[in-house]
């Protein structure tokens, strides 16, 4: 039986979701504004934005907005106006965003371009999900740069080039996440898909693949990290590797030796890590899931070892909260929600889905999942947290 979503707090979300106001914006002049920078500067915190298909404008914003983008909604950073900004959120506040493609217009530049995605400053939680960016063809090394965040959740997401992160907390589950190319490919530098300096970063079921080199132009890591902790979990079709060069490859996974690697076994790596200062290899819960439409479902995919035992749970998102011997919880202790419970099987995957109710105060509400697992040489442990986004 597939159990309803959060069913005890319909009647909070509904008081909650009265005090919302959604703002729609549509370039064709049949919503509430034609471009964004506008829309961002009337909404007040917990409204949510809908944005109509087309491309439109960045701009920067400190509040709790929820930006949800209709299939071929493109904010398109220009010269004059190069980053959609989030900065400043207070600890209380959170930002949310889905189904957002970015894009770089065109024009000509020596060198190299800011992220047209930038995140900084925020003491609160962000929350993305399905957000694109497909600028291989500009010079702009990262899609998303983020500096200084206490939380940041990316689920679904797939961006060329891929993310830089500073001092920050980052989550990211099913996502796809590449590198560029260098020289010859492109006359500015390569990249890693994932490169972070000081940072907590959790990949789960991430496909991730770094920029490929030729000559004195080499290839690039999957993902780097520089004194910050890499936790990496998924089964076989979670793959990370460098790119190509002709006098071979460089290592999947790089960590400076002021860094700590975490991974699960089950994770393809194609030539492995190199350096590190310190490696514990085994076997991790791993969660993804997809879906969250209103009226429809959330699907979850548990990874773990046969025979283990599981249980699911739901809950508006929180800061990570590290509890000793279980790892860190990302769920509202007061709004936790049981889904099920079982014994992992043979296929060491485990398929769930919790029904989404139909009702208007879920739209643009991020509800966080987790697993909690018992196997006997381990013990408890909790798996990464999965935040979806409901529209």
């Amino acid at each position: 039986m597939m159990p309803k979503l959060l069913p005890a707090l319909v009647l909070l979300l509904t008081s909650l979701g009265l005090a919302q106001k959604t703002i729609t914006v549509d370039g064709s002049g049949h919503g509430d504004f034609t471009d964004l920078p506008a829309a961002m500067a009337k909404a007040q915190d917990g409204d949510r934005i809908v944005i109509r298909k087309g491309v439109y404008s960045p701009a920067a914003t400190s509040k709790a907005l929820v930006i949800l983008g209709d299939a071929g909604a493109v904010i398109r950073a220009t010269k004059s106006l190069p980053r959609f900004e989030v900065h400043g959120l207070a600890k209380h506040k959170a930002f949310v965003m889905r189904g957002v493609h970015f894009d770089l217009e065109p024009y000509s530049v020596f060198g190299t371009v800011p992220a047209p995605f930038y995140v900084h400053d925020c003491a609160g939680r962000v929350h993305l999900e399905a957000v694109t960016g497909a600028l291989s063809h500009t010079p702009a090394t990262y899609t998303l740069e983020i500096n200084n965040v206490a939380a940041i959740t990316l689920a679904g997401c797939a961006m060329q080039p891929g993310l830089t992160a500073y001092r920050a907390h980052v989550a990211a589950t099913g996502c796809l996440l590449l590198g560029l190319d260098g020289p010859p490919y492109r006359m500015t530098s390569g990249s890693y898909a994932i490169d972070a300096h000081t940072a907590t970063v959790e990949l789960s079921q991430v496909v991730a693949r770094g920029g490929s080199g030729s000559g004195h132009s080499p290839s690039f890591n999957a993902v780097r990290v520089n004194q910050s902790t890499l936790i990496v979990r998924g089964d076989s079709n979670s793959r990370y590797e460098s790119g190509q060069h002709s006098l071979g490859r460089a290592q999947a996974l790089y960590g400076s030796t002021t860094s700590t690697l975490v991974l699960d076994p089950s994770v393809t790596l194609v030539n492995g890590y190199i350096a590190f200062s310190h490696v514990t290899t085994r076997r991790m819960p791993s969660l993804t899931g997809a879906g969250g439409t209103l009226g429809g479902h959330t699907s979850l995919d548990l990874f773990s070892e046969n025979g283990n035992a599981y249980a699911l749970f739901a809950a508006l998102p929180m800061h990570p909260l590290a509890i000793p011997g279980l790892g860190q919880s990302w769920l509202d202790g007061p709004t936790l929600l049981f889904l099920q419970s079982g014994t992992v099987g043979s296929s060491e995957h485990v398929k769930a889905a919790t029904f989404v109710p139909k009702h208007p105060a879920f739209l643009g509400l991020a509800v966080a999942f987790q697993a909690i697992q018992v196997h006997g040489h381990n013990g408890f442990e909790i798996s990464n947290p999965l935040v979806t986004v409901m529209h």
